[in-house]
């Protein structure tokens, strides 16, 4: 990425995603993703993420991290 994106001007359409129902530990955590970005190798993407309330396992591969900043509500 050559050039910063500004998330208030790039305005991309929301995808619904969701946790496979096998992961899924209590409530209905629907969730909503605006990606902003992707780089070539589709290995990192920027936006933004918003989510209900829920709990799900996560599973990462030993090469993937994640990274996030809470604007709103809380983690446990």
């Amino acid at each position: 990425m050559r050039h910063p994106i500004a998330f208030t001007t790039n305005r991309v359409a929301p995808e619904p995603i969701a946790p496979a129902p096998d992961r899924v530990l209590r409530g209905d955590p629907q969730q909503l993703a605006w990606n902003h970005y992707t780089d070539a190798t589709g290995q990192f993407s920027a936006g933004i993420w918003q989510g209900e309330t829920g709990a799900w396992r996560v599973h990462y591969d030993p090469h993937e991290e994640e990274f996030c900043v809470l604007l709103e509500g809380h983690m446990t």
